[in-house]
């Protein structure tokens, strides 16, 4: 999410899974009541490799869908005590021979990242060489407390067993898949993959922008903006329905030196405060046709 970083400590931007184990799996967003309970806005929810922002208040919240949420520190706490957060600690474990896998684990430790690398046979900077159908391979590599496991295997077949044996060994973490074939990356995903690219996408995004000199990505990119209350001044943000008409969500309020988070029905806009809102380019188009005056 772009635009966060002015906001300092005041708001955090998170990833959770959801667990089996959650009170708040199988229900609905709305059901969940998350924002009541915890204060924290979820922007966002990753299923099957795809970034929808912001989520339906209707949809289920399935076992191992990850959510995308933003709000004060505190709010984050609370929410991570009902779904686990995803851990920023641990290895980064590198599954494959391939030569994605070799320059992958490469760059990751130039960049002085923790990682261990697992494959079938021995070669200079393998860390564990060993079957994944035989269990102790990945304990050895501590994969239930790895911070992410990437794969990258010699052919899609071998990524898709690969994924089921991770996913059997730990619901916790996400798991990257490097796909050969397009057509192979929906089977790999049903395998327990959250992410999975083929090499084809990736070259096309490199290549767009050596030609195009910008990024170019297929997830819509969130953005974090602030924006005058233009129409919405004396209005309460919730009664606007701004979420429901836009795609956007208010995720904080600033009146003067003050950051206001939680804010109830009783809350209304003044002309002179700035609203932090989150969203899609596509969802901000939509909130400046909406409510228009809001550029500062």
């Amino acid at each position: 999410m772009a635009g966060v970083e002015p906001l300092g400590s005041h708001l955090e931007v998170a990833e959770f899974r959801i667990h089996g184990s959650s009170p708040l799996a199988g229900g609905t967003l709305a059901e969940s009541r998350i924002y009541t309970e915890t204060g924290a806005n979820i922007v966002g929810q990753w299923l099957d490799d795809k970034l929808r922002s912001p989520p339906s208040s209707n949809d289920r919240l399935q076992p191992g869908m990850i959510l995308v949420a933003a709000g004060h520190p505190d709010a984050m706490r609370k929410l991570g005590e009902l779904v686990r957060p995803i851990t920023h600690d641990g290895p980064i474990v590198v599954i494959g021979l391939s030569e994605v896998a070799r320059k992958i684990a490469e760059f990751l430790r130039e960049c002085g990242e923790q990682v261990c690398t697992i494959a079938s046979q021995a070669r200079e900077g393998i860390d564990i060489v060993g079957d994944l159908l035989d269990e102790p391979v990945l304990e050895r590599a501590d994969i239930a407390n790895a911070r992410v496991a990437i794969l990258a295997l010699e052919s899609d077949s071998a990524a898709t067993l690969a994924a089921a044996m991770v996913r059997d060994q730990t619901a916790d973490i996400p798991i990257i898949a490097s796909v050969a074939t397009v057509e192979n990356v929906e089977r790999i995903q049903q395998a327990g993959a959250d992410f999975a690219l083929s090499v084809s996408q990736v070259s096309g995004h490199i290549l767009a922008h050596h030609v195009l000199s910008e990024t170019v990505s297929h997830q819509p990119r969130m953005k974090l903006v602030k924006l005058a209350p233009g129409a919405l001044a004396g209005l309460n943000p919730h009664e606007a329905r701004i979420r429901e008409h836009t795609g956007c969500t208010v995720v904080a309020i600033e009146r003067g030196s003050d950051l206001i988070m939680d804010f109830d029905e009783s809350f209304t806009l003044a002309a002179s405060d700035a609203l932090h809102v989150c969203g899609t380019n596509n969802a901000l188009v939509r909130y400046h046709e909406r409510f228009p005056g809001a550029r500062l």
